[in-house]
């Protein structure tokens, strides 16, 4: 399936336009797949590769985090699953309902660009408290892109925190994401939903 070999410029599209050095990452397949309940210590995520995410305003990979973000990714014949390992002493959020604005606040982000080009891509994203955000982009905000929130694919995901939400006056140790999204969520041709098929 092509969407599979070009996982690397999916999930690196945001990063290869600006970046010297993108970095490869290999995405192993499952044979069994990860129960969606925002753990992570299953031992099917012991063979996925840790891959350390930057910060999209450094794209040089020169500025240093005291707290990181890392994410593993696994795929078998029905979904691609990503594990999100975040360090956080402050955990907080307020947004609830699907389609809230949670890119204001703490959030995870996924885009994923099947044929890698920058254009016609998907992004999720999903808080502390599982709140998901997604849409379908014909090109970058910052480029004159136009958003279709109406495509809502049908996902699993879970989040775990180990601390407390939304509470400042103790210290977080962070979060952790899971997501098992269908590939035949990324079929959707953001042509169809703009000319409203």
């Amino acid at each position: 399936m092509q969407v599979r070999s070009t996982l690397l410029a999916m999930l690196l599209m945001a990063v290869a336009t600006h970046a010297q050095d993108v970095p490869s990452y290999s995405c192993a397949r499952t044979g069994t797949p990860p129960v969606i309940d925002g753990d992570g210590s299953e031992v099917v995520w012991a063979s996925a590769q840790r891959l350390e995410l930057v910060d999209v305003e450094d794209l040089t990979g020169q500025r240093q985090f005291s707290r990181t973000t890392a994410v593993k990714m696994l795929w078998d014949d029905d979904n691609i699953y990503f594990l999100f390992d975040l360090i956080d002493e402050d955990v907080w959020s307020t947004f609830r309902n699907r389609d809230d604005l949670v890119w204001q606040q703490e959030v995870v982000e996924i885009y994923l660009d099947p044929d890698g080009d920058g254009l016609n891509y998907a992004e999720i994203e999903i808080n502390p408290l599982n709140t998901v955000f997604d849409l379908l982009l014909s090109r970058p905000w910052g480029d004159g892109g136009t958003g279709f929130p109406e495509w809502s694919p049908e996902f699993s995901s879970a989040v775990r925190v180990d601390g407390t939400v939304n509470n400042p006056d103790d210290v977080d140790r962070g979060w952790t994401v899971e997501v098992a999204l269908p590939w035949l969520a990324l079929a959707t041709d953001i042509r169809d939903i703009m000319n409203g098929q």
